[in-house]
């Protein structure tokens, strides 16, 4: 765990330009790479009995907003983007801040914009969660603000690694359900993460081993 997974990668390519590696051999150890990730994000955030990362975030989504439906959810998920841009053209007046604090205030579009993000159909970005964690493991962290927590995935993944996360985020639905997700105490579908406090902004004295 010494090398972080994108330091690796550039010296391996390092390694293609200089003719010492097939291109081949380096995609193949990029996607074993992404593999892992791939697992240890999937591991943290499946919730017990599920065994596909797709299903367990849209039945997690699903149980939240009270839809059984896994279609819908994923048909609500997949035109997310689209309504959080109408929503913002509606709604906002971007020289005004109040407005914009609003939006965002009263927004759930944004909750399944990310949870869909979360699930890698489409986008591998969300595994740069693996690497902070795997950077926070290394330099010995205990403790970790997630600022930025959005719908709480990153928060959850440190939680069962056993850092001691507190969540921030801009918006008050993303933060009712990043609790909601990662507090026993009000979810009753198995995951536990006692590791994980809220809170809307992070106190001046609370000192953070790692901001992510």
């Amino acid at each position: 765990m010494d090398q972080l997974l994108p330091d690796q990668l550039k010296a391996l390519w390092q390694c293609v330009e200089r003719k010492e590696l097939l291109t081949e051999e380096f995609n193949l150890m990029q996607e074993r790479g992404l593999a892992e990730y791939r697992k240890i994000w999937s591991d943290a955030l499946l919730l017990e009995g599920y065994q596909e990362l797709e299903k367990s975030l849209l039945d997690e989504l699903g149980f939240y907003v009270g839809c059984q439906d896994s279609a819908e959810i994923q048909l609500r998920c997949s035109r997310a983007v689209e309504s959080l841009a109408k929503e913002w053209r509606e709604k906002v007046d971007s020289t005004d801040r109040k407005s914009v604090e609003n939006f965002y205030n009263e927004t759930e579009a944004e909750i399944y914009e990310l949870m869909w993000w979360h699930v890698l159909s489409e986008d591998l970005s969300p595994l740069s969660y693996v690497t902070a964690l795997h950077f926070a493991l290394r330099e010995g962290c205990r403790r970790c603000l997630d600022f930025g927590a959005g719908v709480g995935s990153g928060s959850i993944l440190f939680a069962r690694h056993g850092l001691n996360v507190a969540i921030a985020d801009i918006s008050s639905p993303l933060l009712v359900f990043g609790e909601w997700r990662t507090l026993p105490a009000v979810y009753p579908t198995g995951r536990k993460n006692p590791n994980v406090r809220q809170r809307n902004l992070p106190q001046p004295d609370a000192l953070r081993d790692g901001v992510a």
